[in-house]
């Protein structure tokens, strides 16, 4: 048994909780970021443009903190994460969200910490008390609260809620699923590695898109947004969310 974590730093509960509220606004904001650049470019090109960018800060940051080679026990964990949080759910999630709206969207996402609740009380991570189902709860009525109730789905707009719903079970897994490595490995090398390894399987996804994509119509307001949901969405909430997860 390992007594510490290589690279853990230990936050105080103030300062994780500040850290967590960030993760929020920023998921929250990105639902409408998304969708605004749907409109210019395909969905999965979109994906590949900002894992790529993502994936690039996770190798420059990873350099210059040293943080080591997976060993080879961790590799098949590390796939099994590539594969649920950064390739399904990925798939899942932007294309759920071109086929519905930003509100059902972030909805059903926000039912998240329910599914990831239910999943660790079954494998026997957490016991959850009163107190965890009321803040749970308050969470899911307070989603309902900013963003309204579903919309009326009918056709693509519900296999846009379905894929999505889908996208909150990956999601799920990848979660508990994550806190096997991060009993024992760091935040950046857990998210790194699988972030890193999930975009290179991604990436034939969005190929199509890409080469079928007039770059010359997509406008500076369509690459910032690809930028912010690229640095911020995916490098820094998927960084703060593990460093969550781990404490």
């Amino acid at each position: 048994m390992r007594a510490s974590v290589p690279g853990r730093r230990q936050f105080r509960p103030l300062h994780l909780n500040c850290l967590l509220l960030l993760l929020t606004l920023i998921w929250g904001g990105n639902f409408s970021v998304v969708k605004f650049v749907l409109s210019e470019i395909p969905p999965h090109g979109f994906n590949v443009l900002r894992l790529v960018i993502a994936s690039g800060l996770f190798l420059a940051v990873m350099k210059m903190t040293d943080v080591g080679l997976p060993r080879r026990s961790d590799l098949l964990g590390l796939l099994g994460l590539a594969l649920t949080g950064h390739v399904f759910y990925q798939l899942c999630f932007v294309s759920g969200l071109a086929r519905t709206s930003a509100s059902n969207s972030a909805l059903i996402i926000g039912s998240g910490p329910i599914a990831v609740t239910l999943l660790a009380v079954a494998v026997g991570q957490e016991r959850v008390t009163f107190w965890h189902w009321a803040g749970t709860i308050l969470s899911l009525g307070g989603v309902c609260l900013i963003v309204g109730l579903p919309e009326t789905t009918e056709g693509g707009a519900l296999v846009g809620d379905l894929l999505t719903v889908c996208a909150v079970l990956f999601w799920t897994l990848y979660t508990v699923g994550s806190r096997v490595l991060l009993a024992y490995l760091s935040p950046m090398a857990v998210t790194g590695y699988s972030f890193i390894l999930g975009t290179l399987i991604y990436v034939p996804f969005g190929v199509a898109d890409l080469v079928r994509l007039d770059w010359s119509s997509v406008s500076i307001a369509a690459w910032s947004a690809v930028a912010y949901s690229g640095v911020f969405a995916l490098f820094v909430s998927y960084l703060i969310w593990s460093i969550g997860v781990q404490q």
